[in-house]
């Protein structure tokens, strides 16, 4: 033993290290700190509701976006015919690709400068726009069944007469968002407005 642990004043020991009463005190008693069953299962459960949730919300955003893009799409082809058409002094079209019964404009369309006014595309004319096929989820259908749009060199419709096309979804059981309805007035003009699609 440590002769400085041999002091005949009793002190407070200096030397923890001195003497019988030296104790290590390990924590035999240390409980392991983690998850029990119950509450790892309840944080699965919460986590797959949100997951369900977030996944719905996101297919209704991306649905939403596809149906404002297809309208946003026509309106924009419509504008640039009747434009041209007053510009280049022809009629110009916007003709259906693959005319559907029920989703008139869904295979997409063109527009194209009709130099011989014979509501055809012929070789020669010149396309101004193209669109693809409309995602297969969104349907572009005319009120009665119309495969062209015909902007007179002035502008206007030919005929005179109103044309409807409404943007929908394919689906009626998916999650409702925004569909659109498309108003060419005689004008020419476009209107658009909200509308819930039958």
């Amino acid at each position: 033993m440590d002769s400085s642990c041999l002091s005949p004043v009793r002190a407070p020991n200096p030397h923890p290290t001195c003497g019988p009463t030296l104790r290590l005190r390990l924590s035999a008693d240390r409980q392991q700190e983690g998850f029990t069953l119950i509450e790892m299962m309840t944080t699965v459960s919460v986590l797959v509701v949100l997951l369900v949730i977030g996944a719905l919300s996101f297919n209704s955003f991306f649905s939403s976006n596809r149906l404002y893009s297809v309208q946003s799409e026509l309106v924009s082809s419509l504008a640039v015919a009747r434009s041209e058409s007053a510009l280049r002094g022809v009629p110009v079209l916007l003709k259906a690709t693959t005319a559907t019964p029920g989703n008139e404009f869904g295979g997409g369309w063109t527009v194209f400068a009709d130099l011989n006014s014979n509501d055809a595309f012929d070789s020669g004319e010149p396309v101004l726009r193209t669109q693809e096929a409309v995602p297969g989820d969104v349907i572009a259908k005319s009120g009665t069944f119309v495969s062209s749009i015909t902007f007179s060199p002035n502008g206007f419709l030919v005929p005179p007469v109103a044309v409807v096309v409404n943007i929908c979804r394919a689906n009626t059981s998916s999650p409702v968002v925004p569909e659109y309805q498309l108003t060419v007035q005689p004008n020419g003009m476009t209107d658009v407005s909200n509308i819930t699609c039958p």
